[in-house]
């Protein structure tokens, strides 16, 4: 006798299968994802502050606005928009810290953690270093 085909416990075992690696792989995805989307906030954080330095040699202060170190506003949404660049001053002056606050579903996926810089070097959030 020949049969064609895959019979019903063949069938199942493919699809447990299937589905423990899902289970195993789609977490790690989502936290590659996570981390990716952190890295290009981070990464604009510290272009911003090298435009900061290259301001502050210049004009012997920082800048809070954005638009003058040559963005489209002073509020900067990243490439891919799951970031918010805002500034703030800070102490001791002079002192500025650059601010990526996450948005829509990153804020979810990364519990609203906020990444901060400032011109004295010091980091705050989870940089993925």
């Amino acid at each position: 006798m020949s049969f064609n085909g895959f019979s019903l416990i063949e069938m199942m075992i493919a699809i447990s299968i299937i589905s423990i690696l899902s289970a195993i792989g789609f977490p790690s995805y989502m936290s590659y994802i996570t981390d990716s989307r952190r890295t290009e906030a981070s990464t604009f954080l510290l272009e911003a502050m090298q435009k900061q330095e290259r301001y502050f040699t210049k004009h012997s202060e920082y800048t809070t606005r954005l638009s003058k170190l040559n963005y489209s506003s002073d509020a900067v949404i990243t490439d891919s928009g799951y970031y918010r660049i805002t500034t703030a001053a800070c102490t001791p002056t002079p002192c500025v810290k650059l601010i990526a606050t996450p948005r829509g579903v990153q804020a979810a996926r990364d519990n609203n953690r906020v990444l901060t810089l400032d011109s004295l070097g010091r980091r705050s959030g989870d940089w993925n270093d």
